[in-house]
């Protein structure tokens, strides 16, 4: 009986196989098109490769006949191959020691097909970086370009590739200085030793080279901030797209300083909003120092976009009390639609303080609001604007001790700790927080108790 399974199971199998090899495209099986391949015809080779590229699934069984294809003698021929291996991305990694090698290729034409194939089957194509790095010097300007494109793909293995990229920043040729800077700023980190290179590149003639100079530096991180001047420098380019990624990279980088606040101020009103959005960002990394930016981000609390509204409300709580002209404004916006925006909002009311006491009221209101997030951040701020409003803060903040989310109560234990004595009335619901499920509410608790002990000696 196994047997007999044994046998109709290898029928079905040869059966479905052969129903495979018989599947056709543009009227033709796939054994035909393997066949075509091989063609005396120099067009029909090539579309016989460009039709393996369409026909999906099937393709995959004629990789071996297009990788074979890269030897032939008409280089359109093997530029064809190059382009269908490329588009079958991950099923052809069989294929990448053949396009590793054609990177030699005589035409160049053909070199640019295979980088750019390479490029498409990214950190699986590894062990071609070697050959890419050496293709960033091709006499060719576009194989240069492709090659370092290709590198930009590979991850943190194309590390080795940095120098000659940097290198490459310094071409003659745009596009090359172009896909350079593109490419490390998607190996991030890792291309931190660019970072002089880089910042050079930010006075680039081209537009292009420049954003993808400013963009690669945020994206490095900390290990760039000494481009933070060239990049404050370039918040007066002349094209919106540059400037937009020099304020992303600063906000990235945390940049902070008076020097570029004037051009962040100009920022805010900027037509594009991820310009407007990390202009705020930058301008909240700032804090204090950015008091000349109070109008400013008074204004774009009014702004269409709520993450933008919610970053001016965080920029003008960390500007603090300098910020008391924006509290209007910002007590306007704890009745905003938005969840964020009016968290933000209160927590910027409560930074700035005892100057912000006409917005009692209102946050007053707010422990009402359905989020205990927002609850919480309302409570903190009250409690910050004297003994009265602190006070009225005690049932909500008793309530959110005994919440769901840990972190909340937590929040609420240590915002009556901050109260010290005039939380005396809600002890015994600390004391039942030191039994909590959660290590960090408990400690939160038995500190929120011992402060209140401390004030009332």
């Amino acid at each position: 009986m196994k047997r007999c399974v044994l046998l109709v199971t290898m029928s079905l199998l040869i059966l479905s196989l052969g129903r495979a090899e018989e599947a056709q495209y543009r009227g033709k099986t796939v054994a035909q098109w393997r066949s075509e391949l091989k063609a005396r015809e120099l067009m029909r080779r090539v579309e016989a490769a460009r039709a393996i590229g369409e026909m999906g699934a099937p393709a995959k069984s004629l990789i071996p006949a297009l990788t074979e294809l890269l030897r032939d003698e008409d280089w359109e021929a093997r530029s064809e191959a190059a382009r269908t291996l490329g588009n079958l991305g991950p099923e052809a990694i069989s294929a990448i020691p053949a396009l590793t090698d054609s990177l030699r290729d005589k035409n160049e034409n053909v070199r640019y097909d295979v980088a750019s194939a390479l490029e498409k089957m990214g950190p699986r194509a590894k062990a071609a970086i070697p050959a890419l790095t050496r293709s960033l010097k091709d006499n060719d300007a576009d194989v240069r370009a492709a090659a370092a494109s290709a590198l930009g793909e590979m991850g943190v293995d194309a590390k080795c590739a940095v120098p000659a990229l940097c290198e490459l920043l310094s071409d003659k040729e745009r596009s090359a200085r172009q896909a350079a800077a593109s490419s490390l700023d998607r190996l991030g980190p890792v291309a931190k030793a660019a970072v002089p290179a880089l910042t050079k590149s930010l006075r680039d003639q081209e537009a292009d080279v420049r954003h993808w100079a400013a963009s690669a530096l945020g994206r490095i991180g900390p290990e760039a901030k000494t481009a933070i001047p060239a990049l404050t420098e370039l918040l007066r380019d002349k094209e919106k797209a540059v400037r937009g990624a020099a304020v992303g990279a600063l906000a990235m980088l945390g940049a902070g300083g008076e020097s570029g606040v004037p051009q962040l101020i100009e920022m805010l009103g900027d037509d594009d909003k991820e310009v407007r959005l990390a202009a705020a960002c930058v301008l909240a990394n700032v804090g204090a120092a950015a008091s000349s930016a109070v109008p400013a981000l008074t204004k774009s609390l009014g702004d269409a976009d709520p993450w933008i509204r919610a970053s001016a409300a965080s920029a003008l709580g960390l500007i603090g009390p300098a910020a008391k002209s924006a509290v209007p404004a910002l007590t306007e916006l704890l009745q905003d639609k938005q969840r964020d925006v009016r968290y933000v909002a209160a927590g910027a009311l409560g930074a700035i303080g005892s100057d912000a006491k006409t917005a009692i009221p209102a946050l007053t209101e707010l422990l009402r609001d359905k989020d205990e997030h927002v609850r919480l951040t309302a409570a903190l701020a009250l409690g910050k604007m004297g003994p009265e409003p602190a006070r009225t803060t005690l049932p909500t903040l008793t309530q959110l001790l005994q919440g769901h989310n840990p972190d909340i109560r937590r929040g609420a234990a240590q915002a009556l700790g901050a109260m010290g004595s005039r939380a005396e009335s809600v002890s015994a619901s600390l004391a039942r927080a030191l039994r909590d499920p959660d290590e960090e509410v408990r400690r939160a608790a038995a500190e929120a108790l011992e402060k209140i002990r401390t004030d009332n000696k």
